[in-house]
């Protein structure tokens, strides 16, 4: 229920209105599109549903050897699946809130209760290691088929605004070819230069790379700009500051 709700957010962020509540039905073959809000409603009660089955102590789960292989993210840890779940909440929360000034309640409430996730070590990602059959796709899919360069070219858009601030994260976000004398990237769709136009930083589809899916770090943004906005808590500068700092 976890990974499905991440999985119809991911969804909704993408294309609006979606199917959701007849999507899992093996009985419609034409599933109906539900309003994103619906749809963020939905994922939000399937965290619910998730939060409240959830029970450490029990020993029905993917996690004892030789099974907890199966469980590509935390291993059979139940205390983490849960940090999980309450921070993919309060990012779904933090995404309607603009639109929906109701749900501030709800994000204070998640905030002052804890049990967010807390740490890197927290961190809902799958990993992978630079051995056959366990390689970051990305990385592998260029491996194969492209002779090792990478496929993703920058983004015009975002190329265009950190240029002209000399933004430090340019060489860590893209490789920029020999000739070209500064980072540019293509419209979508275009076909990229490799005189000119930067790739997605190879470091970053490494074989190795894992794939985030929460982090740790934007669980501090959230709770930054919560405190900053008063969205749900007291408004205190100082709190956010350091929130964002870390």
């Amino acid at each position: 229920k976890v990974f499905m709700a991440q999985t119809f957010y991911d969804l909704t962020c993408l294309f609006g209105d979606i199917p959701f509540s007849e999507a899992v039905r093996s009985d419609v073959s034409y599933p109906k599109f539900d309003p994103q809000k619906q749809v963020f409603e939905g994922c939000i009660a399937l965290l619910d549903e998730a939060l409240a089955q959830f029970d450490e102590a029990s020993s029905l789960k993917i996690g004892s050897a030789p099974d907890q292989a199966y469980d590509v993210f935390y291993r059979g840890d139940i205390a983490k699946w849960k940090k999980a779940a309450k921070s993919m909440k309060l990012r779904i929360l933090m995404t309607m809130v603009d639109k929906d000034a109701t749900k501030a309640a709800a994000i204070g409430q998640l905030i002052t209760g804890g049990g967010l996730i807390s740490s890197a070590a927290d961190n809902m990602k799958m990993s992978f290691v630079n051995a056959a059959g366990r390689k970051n796709p990305k990385f592998a899919l260029s491996e194969q088929y492209n002779g090792g360069d990478n496929f993703f070219f920058a983004s015009k858009y975002v190329a265009d605004f950190m240029r002209p601030l000399n933004d430090p994260r340019l060489p860590k976000f893209f490789d920029k070819p020999a000739a070209a004398d500064n980072y540019y990237g293509i419209t979508p769709g275009d076909d990229g230069d490799d005189n000119h136009d930067a790739r997605i930083a190879k470091s970053l589809h490494a074989a190795d790379e894992p794939e985030l899916f929460f982090s740790y770090q934007e669980e501090l943004f959230f709770e930054a700009e919560a405190y900053a906005r008063g969205l749900g808590v007291a408004v205190d500068l100082a709190k956010a500051s350091t929130l964002y700092k870390k």
